[in-house]
């Protein structure tokens, strides 16, 4: 546990394309390369779970690592909400039933809000011999096939409820999702339990203790508004009659909805404090200065003024004008410069139409834009997976990750010529190189680092 000042939510994204028939997903053609045979570890998590600072961010590193050292294939996937969740279990599942392969796969779900379809349809999984499947957070053993596995948060969330008191000053705000899932309500009782046996280290200014359920929903209070957030947090700086709290700990118990309670904070109050089952991944973010240099990468859906009445990227269901339009990535990045934020800024788009927005911010210093399509040109997907049903990248942005791997000191040329000459069926574009730098000298190694 310690201060935080600034956070980066840091999360896996399933990146998707257009394909030539607009959102209508095409099958590979016969004769085309088949799915590897290298075991598939998938992993599904709580909506918005990854970037919590603790247990999911965990379970991704560890999983990770894993690959890394054993020659695995990983995805892993952070559903919107509990019924997207529901969809991925669902098209993993009827695949399963329906694969002849002797490809090993293991479904990890980390996750208590997906028990009852795991339980009314695991038995599925028999039909296949190479599937497994490991549900965590349950001590609840599964009726047919699957492993569970279950951590004593009780025990973990007292030595933090008696720590706390070394930590935090005025109010600690214990926020939990909800009152019914075991896991936390385990966590909830460990935490009070651990501050209550703690002597106060000042019986004049006792350290209070607030506890707070986020919902009275049984799967509920793992996702919530950021307004809501706001409310809370402003409520609980005022727990104290006639005075206001700056000094607040959070220690929040509520997967997803974590993030929504450090951006209020941050908004709100210069300094704050986090307790929970922490590890090595809270974030190391470097200075916002003239000498930073900025990656920016956007993946999903485009829109062109021509087609649709609007330049922007965005979500795939947002009405028009409500994501990133041509104008407003103009205006941050334009600021952004005159503030000197940054040294130099590497802009990578993967969307259809993204010439549109490299054109937006000619005349900008310091900033390179690298578009996947022209104007009026859609970008395609790539790699096709037969267990999920979907395209897992798109062509642009696989060539410019795949060359940049291969060749970590070649230059911003290179990178250049090589996306433009593999991306079949658009035409990449760079752009406001004029204010930038020499593009044969210099290259995108000052963006990357390697380990």
């Amino acid at each position: 546990m310690g201060k935080i000042t600034v956070w980066l939510l840091a999360a896996g994204i399933l990146l998707t394309g257009c394909t030539k028939d607009g959102e209508t997903i095409i099958l590979p053609t016969p004769g085309e390369e088949q799915p590897s045979t290298t075991p598939l570890v998938t992993v599904i998590y709580d909506p918005d779970g990854l970037g919590d600072r603790s247990y999911n961010d965990l379970i991704y590193k560890g999983v990770e690592e894993a690959a890394k050292k054993y020659g695995l294939r990983t995805l892993q996937l952070v559903p919107e909400n509990r019924e997207q969740g529901l969809a991925y279990l669902e098209t993993m599942f009827k695949q399963i039933e329906n694969l002849n392969d002797t490809v090993r796969r293991l479904f990890v779900t980390p996750s208590i809000v997906y028990d009852a379809y795991i339980r009314a349809n695991n038995k599925r999984l028999e039909t296949n011999p190479y599937a497994g499947l490991l549900f965590m957070e349950t001590a609840k053993p599964l009726d047919g096939k699957g492993s569970t596995f279950y951590i004593d948060y009780y025990g973990a969330m007292y030595m933090s409820g008696c720590m706390v008191h070394y930590a935090a000053w005025d109010l600690v705000s214990l926020l939990l999702a909800n009152p019914y899932i075991q896991t936390v309500k385990e966590a909830g009782d460990g935490f009070q339990a651990g501050f209550n046996d703690t002597p106060q280290l000042n019986v004049d200014k006792p350290l209070l203790l607030d506890v707070r359920y986020l919902s009275e929903d049984p799967v509920g209070g793992f996702k919530i508004a950021d307004s809501t957030a706001t409310r809370i947090f402003n409520e609980e700086r005022h727990y104290i009659s006639g005075k206001n709290v700056n000094n607040v700990t959070l220690v929040p118990v509520c997967g997803g909805a974590m993030h929504a309670f450090f951006r209020a904070a941050k908004s709100i109050v210069s300094s704050y404090k986090y307790v929970g089952v922490d590890g090595d991944m809270t974030p190391v973010v470097l200075p916002k200065d003239a000498g930073q240099n900025v990656l920016f990468f956007w993946s999903g859906h485009g829109r062109s003024r021509a087609i649709n009445g609007i330049n922007e990227m965005v979500w795939r269901n947002l009405s028009a004008g409500r994501g990133m339009t041509d104008n407003l990535l103009a205006e941050t990045l334009r600021t952004m410069a005159a503030n000197k934020q940054f040294r130099q800024m590497l802009v990578c788009l993967e969307p259809c139409y993204s010439a549109n927005m490299g054109e937006a911010l000619e005349g900008i210093p310091g900033v390179l834009a690298i578009c996947a399509a022209g104007p009026y040109e859609q970008s395609f997907a790539d790699s096709w997976s037969n267990d999920l049903g979907v395209w897992m990248c798109d062509r642009f942005s696989r060539n410019l990750v795949g060359h940049a791997t291969e060749s970590p000191d070649g230059t911003y040329r290179d990178l250049y010529l090589y996306c433009a000459q593999h991306t079949l069926g658009s035409h990449v574009g760079i752009y406001n190189y004029e204010n930038f730098g020499n593009l044969y000298t210099t290259g995108p190694k000052d963006f990357f680092v390697r380990k």
